[in-house]
């Protein structure tokens, strides 16, 4: 079948419909579908066709992938250029503030915790300098650090909402209230745990 034989608007509604089973919004169905039918012209020149429906719909499913390809590509830019963005408390001056609000709530924590954190968020040191400086392996120096993090959270959450990044770290802690602050920061002046050592494995 020559390309002067073609009917293209006849083709029209069955890859519409073709195409929006596939990618469920309208507005994309009609760009798609007007992208088919220009590439099936314009390869249709070069070409012999023989079966023109089975044709033109394979140039339509590969459109379709295109489609898709692309938009996941463009997903996977806009993840990185996330990642990329400063975290919340990374910048000098956020980190300052976070820590000047974490250090009267560690009193609330055991010693060896508040210890913990305070190397691993305030000072910034790396698991393996934690693991070096208490003479244990990365995985347990990092499993300690964990459990103080979630202890830390445990015994502030009823004061403050609290931010952590995707490795734990605490990044922004709001109040809820001035009252509740202040009795917070009352209860971790005289914390019964201040002071104490818990065991660790």
């Amino acid at each position: 079948m020559t390309t002067h034989d073609i009917d293209w608007s006849a083709f029209y509604a069955p890859l519409q419909q073709f195409v929006l089973r596939r990618v469920h919004s309208p507005a994309d169905a009609d760009d798609l579908v007007q992208l088919i039918l220009e590439r099936a012209m314009s390869k249709a020149q070069k070409s012999q066709v023989d079966n023109v429906a089975k044709w033109l719909f394979g140039i339509a499913r590969n459109t379709v992938a295109d489609h898709y390809r692309a938009q996941a590509q463009r997903l996977e830019r806009a993840a990185e250029a996330l990642e990329a963005e400063p975290t919340i408390g990374e910048t000098e001056s956020e980190r300052a503030e976070v820590i000047a609000c974490m250090e009267p709530l560690l009193n609330a924590l055991p010693d060896a915790e508040s210890q913990l954190l305070r190397w691993a968020d305030m000072e910034g040191r790396s698991m393996q300098a934690i693991a070096d400086e208490l003479g244990i392996s990365l995985t347990a120096a990092k499993s300690r650090v964990q459990r103080a993090r979630k202890e830390f959270v445990r015994v502030t959450q009823h004061c403050c909402a609290i931010t952590m990044d995707a490795r734990g770290r605490v990044t922004h802690l709001t109040p809820h209230s001035v009252r509740h602050a202040l009795e917070c920061l009352n209860g971790c002046a005289s914390a019964p745990g201040r002071g104490k050592k818990r065991n660790s494995p």
